[in-house]
């Protein structure tokens, strides 16, 4: 019929939230891959991608048995945290990645205002069966209304939490200057 269903809906859904699980994954494979071709060493990122792509090949074979689809975006997901980790854990080892004094406080706060985020988003959205019977204009009006609400409840939770604009800018100017 060339329509997109409800149960299309769904299924997207679950595949955005699998896939979801991985973006830091994503993110810091890119970062960590950088340092070692600073570093001219282009083997290692290489090799833990093979790794990687086994891995990817294993999990998507566990995933899909019981979780279809969803099983696949949850494998990719899962792989590309593994290669963060390989990756991160090889540049720690080398002494080339060192903590900095205060990223474990800003991952807490950032943890909290995510947290809040993710409260204000499962307690405001509508059940699935009411969305579905929402108009066109009141799904707009409600999703917008949630980015907005939960988006607030990010920044209003960084700022009780005790993070500061100048402290971002003030770590970037600093960085920036150097």
């Amino acid at each position: 019929s060339g329509q997109f269903t409800d149960q299309d809906v769904i299924s997207s859904q679950t595949c955005l939230v699998a896939y979801s699980l991985g973006i830091m994954g994503f993110m810091l494979v890119k970062i960590f891959a950088s340092a070692y071709y600073a570093k001219q060493d282009v083997k290692t990122p290489v090799r833990m991608a093979v790794v990687t792509v086994i891995a990817n090949l294993l999990f998507s074979l566990i995933f899909m048995t019981f979780l279809a689809h969803t099983g696949l975006a949850l494998a990719t997901s899962m792989a590309a945290l593994l290669n963060a980790t390989l990756l991160g854990y090889g540049l720690f080892k080398r002494h080339i990645y060192k903590l900095q004094p205060g990223w474990g406080f800003l991952a807490v706060q950032l943890l909290l205002a995510l947290s809040a985020m993710g409260v204000v988003i499962l307690t405001f959205s509508p059940a699935l069966d009411v969305w579905f019977a929402m108009p066109v204009i009141e799904r707009i009006i409600t999703l917008f209304e949630l980015i907005v609400s939960s988006g607030l409840a990010y920044i209003a939770t960084l700022f009780l939490a005790g993070l500061r604009t100048n402290h971002i800018l003030g770590r970037a100017m600093s960085e920036g200057d150097a």
